[in-house]
């Protein structure tokens, strides 16, 4: 995660002097998203980001949620600093990976310019878009439109992009292996024996938003939008469930979620998987298709119909519209916590065994500030 200050460069809709630090919560980067000028309003940014370790859940990718949203939103330079602690350099952060592909500008605090262009070839013809690959605490693909759509580790020999059913099959590969990765480290640290039972779901799970992230998160009509895609997998280790449902800070469904979850004392481990994509997000993207209802249809409506119905934009596909029904039985399978961030909604739901049909609800009666793409989150336990 890290501190993030959004500084006006132009007197058109300032974005305010708003400071992002180590205790800083959901609801303080939701009030800063909430600052940000409309979209189509002329307007130039300064995001000052200063690397540090976050301890709330989910804050390093609402950081980069908000530098994703006001890279759409404005023309914005990136100025960051590098951490001393020996973490995650700012390039391989989340916010970092987003902004290789959105910002105008990035540049140390010290006046060297970091090249997105560089750090997306970089990332993908060197390392397969595999961020981390060493770590036993946090795994992350990303991809970049439109230069690099599909991660060579989706490719054929012969370096064409693998056809859906394949690409699938690979991506699912891909999960499991980091699901080793995090398990491994887990048993290193305590957290209990590797368990495999759920892998099968989770690649169900995450292909199948990866998929939609792919076909509709890049798209803008008939064009492909600039822009990054990422797939992240990451532990969350406390000492006791007391803590970690701390961490949970003002997200109280997951606070509930973990509650419910872990008995006992002793150490406790939470899983996260989270994917993103910076596009238009669920319901713009319908609405621009030709399948698009019209300005006047209530978008929370069309928001539930789009998950839980069959609309779609591929009415020549008779599976169409069922990508997120089928991502959300993976969870229910697993007994998971979904989450759903895009423009304007947030949503969730807790598929404890114990729940009856349980289905994304809203958070709170009011729209929240917009956001560019579509982000999901889903926690587990670990096994």
């Amino acid at each position: 995660m890290a501190t993030l200050i959004a500084l006006p460069i132009t007197e058109t809709r300032p974005v305010p002097n708003t400071e992002i630090g180590p205790s800083s919560s959901l609801a303080d980067l939701e009030d800063q998203l909430g600052r940000i000028p409309p979209t189509g309003e002329e307007a130039a940014a300064r995001l000052k980001v200063e690397s540090f370790a976050a301890s709330d859940l989910l804050t390093d990718l609402w950081g980069a949620i908000l530098c994703g949203t006001l890279c759409r939103r404005a023309t914005t330079e990136i100025v960051y600093g590098e951490p001393t602690d020996g973490s995650a350099r700012f390039s391989n952060t989340l916010t970092g990976l987003v902004a290789a592909s959105l910002a105008a500008s990035i540049r140390d605090k010290a006046g060297n310019t970091l090249d997105g262009a560089e750090l997306r070839q970089n990332l993908m013809l060197r390392r397969d878009g595999l961020v981390s690959p060493d770590s036993d605490v946090a795994q992350t693909l990303v991809e970049f439109d439109p230069d690099f759509p599909i991660s060579p580790l989706f490719h054929l020999d012969n370096g064409a992009a693998a056809p859906g059913a394949l690409r699938r099959r690979l991506f699912q590969s891909q999960v499991l292996r980091f699901r080793q990765m995090l398990d491994l480290g887990a048993l290193r640290r305590g957290g209990g024996a590797v368990g495999s039972g759920a892998a099968g779901d989770l690649g169900t799970f995450l292909s199948e938003l990866h998929e939609n992230g792919l076909e509709h998160g890049s798209r803008d009509g008939r064009q492909t939008l600039v822009g990054t895609r990422f797939m992240r997998l990451r532990t969350h280790a406390a000492p006791d469930a007391t803590e970690l449902a701390e961490r949970c800070g003002p997200f109280r469904q997951l606070r509930r979620y973990v509650e419910r979850t872990f008995g006992g004392d002793g150490p406790v481990t939470l899983v996260e998987a989270a994917i993103s994509d910076f596009g238009r997000g669920i319901v713009d993207a319908y609405q621009a298709s030709p399948a698009g209802l019209g300005p006047d249809v209530n978008r929370r409506d069309l928001l539930e119909r789009l998950i839980y119905g069959r609309l779609t934009s591929k009415s020549s596909d008779p599976s169409a519209g069922l990508g997120i029904q089928y991502a959300l039985d993976a969870a229910r399978r697993m007994n998971a916590f979904v989450s759903l961030r895009t423009a304007e909604f947030w949503m969730a739901v807790s598929f404890l065994p114990d729940r009856d049909d349980p289905r994304l609800v809203h958070l709170g009666d009011r729209p929240h500030p917009s956001v560019a793409g579509t982000h999901w989150q889903m926690f587990w336990p670990q096994p």
